[in-house]
């Protein structure tokens, strides 16, 4: 028999909790939609949760659903925790809440903590594949900190090797992170566009993330200025306005993020836009 998982979180741990029933589901995904064939990363069957929203089908995407019959009103109460995960951000002071939602790939669970550290557990024992922490920014205008989840990405032109399966996360202070699946490793590529005249990415660019919070600045930054604003700027005055809680989305090749600004902070505050 498999195991099926589902999800419970308490302010600083990820629990597992599973039963003993086999989770092949009887309903048959199809990917045509509206006429054209759609194309995510991984094929949706139905057994794996490779989105924040939830499986992707042809006439359900986002809705935190699952087509699995397994699991229902007669047999829940067979449900038995089998591991817990700690965060170890207990103590970290400030207003925080743990509201992510794992996905699930390769026989790995990828989410995220309060304060952004990126992990990669074994969905059977809990243990810890990976993780990453960010050392996000802290700071008294953010009104809460929380991360709901992360996002997966295949580069279809890749045959393997490091950062072929991608690992996307947002950070609070405004960053996107980008790790390989399997090693946690940032991925080389994802940076910064902006080089020097030797065509070297600018002092304070780190491989491995990209900072669209230099993009809501207001005044916001002229392209001439974006420079100085990478190099010597990262304590921008209004630098904690913007920050991103919610998975990216993923669309074909684009990382597609949002963002809060901080409400009533200045007259002259930044739009968000």
């Amino acid at each position: 028999m498999k195991y099926y998982t589902t999800f419970a979180l308490a302010l600083t741990a990820v629990t597992l909790v599973a039963a003993q029933i086999g989770c092949q589901s009887n309903q048959k995904n199809n990917l045509a939609y509206s006429g054209q064939l759609r194309t995510p990363a991984f094929q949706m069957d139905g057994k794996d949760w490779n989105e924040y929203g939830g499986i992707r089908t042809a006439d359900r995407m986002g809705e935190k659903y699952s087509p699995l019959e397994e699991i229902n009103k007669g047999n829940v109460k067979r449900l038995k925790k089998l591991w817990v995960y700690n965060t170890g951000e207990k103590d970290m002071p400030g207003p925080k809440s743990l509201e992510v939602t794992p996905i699930y790939h390769n026989g790995k669970l990828f989410g995220c903590t309060i304060f952004n550290k990126v992990f990669a557990l074994d969905a059977d024992t809990g243990v810890p594949v990976w993780e990453r922490n960010p050392n996000v920014r802290k700071s008294d205008k953010v009104w809460a900190y929380k991360c709901r989840g992360v996002s997966i990405w295949k580069d279809s032109q890749a045959s393997g090797g490091l950062c072929s399966t991608r690992i996307f996360s947002n950070t609070i202070d405004g960053r996107i992170l980008a790790f390989d699946s399997e090693t946690g490793k940032s991925c080389p590529d994802f940076i910064e566009r902006d080089r020097d005249a030797n065509g070297q990415p600018v002092v304070g660019a780190a491989a491995g993330e990209v900072s669209p919070w230099i993009n809501v600045m207001s005044p916001h930054p002229s392209k001439a200025d974006r420079l100085a604003h990478i190099r010597k700027e990262k304590d921008h005055p209004f630098r904690d306005e913007y920050y991103i809680t919610s998975a990216p989305l993923i669309f074909k090749d684009l990382v597609i993020v949002g963002g809060g600004i901080t409400d009533n902070g200045r007259v002259d505050a930044t739009a968000g836009a």
